[in-house]
């Protein structure tokens, strides 16, 4: 059983994470608004997961998300966003790799 979740902001970070990384089997969220986050909580609250990976945007939303998140779930949180710190978010950051 992986404890492992991986949460995107949108459905294209989704696909552009799976096209980078091809993971064929792990849990994932996409938020698809951070909006969404309280409906996050709860599921993360019943998961028992032991590592959290952020792909959110880098953007205010995706800070405030993220800062949130981390601080309920701190040394389980991992945040990706450094890995494409220069692009508003993972597919952006393909997009312009394959240019």
């Amino acid at each position: 059983d992986d404890k492992r979740v991986f949460i995107f902001e949108g459905f294209f970070d989704f696909l552009s994470f799976l096209e980078i990384n091809n993971y064929p089997n792990f849990n994932y969220i996409i938020l698809n608004s951070t909006a969404n986050l309280s409906k996050l909580f709860d599921y993360l609250f019943n998961g028992d997961f032991e590592e959290i990976h952020l792909y959110l945007d880098n953007d205010l939303s995706g800070n405030n998300c993220t800062n949130e998140i981390i601080s309920r779930y701190n040394s389980s949180v991992i945040d990706h966003r450094i890995e494409y710190r220069n692009f508003n978010d993972l597919n952006d950051f393909l997009i312009n790799s394959i240019k």
